[in-house]
């Protein structure tokens, strides 16, 4: 885990020690955030008991009737203007793609692999993204990120590993 994390430390370390002036601390702030409650709910599903489907289902709904009135009534919808080609391509991709299948193959990870084993894969995230990045916007990683990448991706091999001997 000390290697996952010294990992994601480079990752995010240029970041850390650029110009902070602009507030991208709140996007650092919100990013743990987000880490904090699906960590919670890593461990919640797999205490719960209950069957991935299920809890698919009551993540999608909960977040359904929780966002539906944020939207609406906070923002500006473009939903019934936008071309309907648009809008189904977001359906598919968000709705079923990773709304449903992403989060039903999770939580099947969680019962299958138990919590800390499915919860590490996480960590790959930001080395997959810098990799993307470089890949296909041309972004060229700084060294450090590249080295952290490296430590992501060994610790995160470390801990199943490790975890699959015992």
């Amino acid at each position: 885990m000390a290697v996952v994390v010294a990992g994601v430390l480079c990752i995010g370390g240029y970041a850390l020690l650029a110009d902070r002036a602009a507030g991208e601390w709140r996007g650092d702030l919100l990013f743990l955030l987000a880490g904090l409650c699906f960590a919670s709910f890593t461990v919640a599903q797999r205490r719960s008991g209950i069957s991935p489907w299920h809890a698919t289902a009551l993540v999608n709904v909960c977040s359904a009737v929780l966002f539906t009135p944020i939207y609406f009534f906070g923002f500006t919808p473009k939903l019934f203007t936008a071309p309907l080609s648009a809008v189904g391509f977001q359906v598919v991709a968000q709705g079923i793609l990773v709304a449903i299948l992403g989060m039903y193959f999770y939580t099947e990870a969680v019962r299958r692999l138990g919590a800390p084993r499915a919860a590490i894969f996480g960590a790959l995230a930001p080395a997959l993204a810098v990799l993307i990045g470089a890949l296909f916007l041309g972004e060229v990683p700084a060294w450090l990120t590249l080295a952290g990448i490296g430590l992501v991706m060994s610790g995160v091999a470390l801990v199943v590993t490790g975890a699959a001997r015992r």
